[in-house]
């Protein structure tokens, strides 16, 4: 790959460029592979960590109730929230603007 080479009383170092390229380019794809695996498991990770101590409260009955609850009262929450954001009625779903003519 490389090469220790002594011209007039010096030393060069010579690299091969086409070999490194290709062993750059095989590294390169492999670690896309690796990112992707690495996502799924952060992802899979942080969903279970939000959704193991949900999994305590629904043990009693009185928690498990309250826990439900809650999780429905969320729900509602974001989805009028972002409903609202958007402007999105359920009257006029489609507004079309006026066609203005000269």
């Amino acid at each position: 790959m490389s090469e220790l080479v002594l011209r007039d009383g010096t030393c060069v170092f010579i690299v091969k460029l086409k070999e490194t390229a290709c062993l750059l380019q095989e590294d390169f794809w492999s670690n896309v592979g690796r990112y992707g695996s690495y996502f799924f498991s952060v992802l899979l990770g942080t969903a279970y960590t939000a959704v193991k101590p949900i999994g305590g409260l629904l043990r009693k009955p009185v928690s498990a109730v309250l826990t439900i609850a809650a999780l429905i009262g969320l729900y509602v929450f974001v989805s009028s929230t972002v409903t609202a954001m958007l402007g999105v009625n359920s009257e006029d779903v489609l507004v079309l603007p006026p066609l203005v003519s000269n």
